[in-house]
């Protein structure tokens, strides 16, 4: 099952025109640091990696290339945002960029006290890992867009059993 995974995923990141998984999953390390079995790095940290190393390389997303942009920082108020989407989609049994209410992801981050200039959202559901749901979202046009989408400068995500919220803003004290 395992094996099956990592093939699918690598297939995927090969059609998507991006990085290889070993490039997307290998942190850097320093030779004289930890040894490599004890480091060990937030969940947060290991997207904003993944998206990071994505955006710093450059990505074919469709049928159009989106070449390398600057890195995003991870925002603690946006992550929160997304969690609270993903626990309402788990909780009400729903897989929507919009609440039933139909309230909107931009309307989510208003009301959650975000001031955002533009803004984007990414969602995945059934995906057990951070490889795997970034993975999704850059075999998906649309999803890949956000991820390389230079105007953004921080990104938060929200993961509640295998449904993922990814958020994507640029705040308004950025200007």
């Amino acid at each position: 099952m395992q094996h099956s995974l990592f093939i699918q995923i690598l297939s995927v990141l090969y059609l998507a025109g991006c990085s290889s998984l070993t490039e997307l999953t290998s942190p850097s390390r320093n030779p004289s640091s930890v040894p490599e079995a004890s480091v060990r790095i937030s969940d947060e940290e290991h997207l904003l990696q993944l998206v990071n190393s994505v955006r710093a390389k450059g990505c074919r997303c469709g049928g159009e290339w989106y070449p390398s942009t600057t890195p995003v920082q991870w925002d603690s108020l946006l992550a929160e945002i997304a969690e609270l989407h993903s626990e309402d989609m788990v909780d009400r049994d729903y897989y929507s960029h919009t609440t039933p209410e139909g309230i909107s992801s931009w309307e989510r981050m208003w009301a959650g006290g975000y001031e955002f200039l533009k803004a984007g959202e990414n969602i995945g559901g059934g995906y057990s890992s951070a490889e795997s749901v970034v993975a999704g979202w850059l075999a998906s046009p649309g999803h890949c867009r956000n991820i390389m989408n230079g105007a953004y400068t921080n990104m938060g995500v929200g993961r509640v059993n295998h449904v993922w919220t990814q958020l994507f803003a640029l705040p308004v004290e950025y200007e």
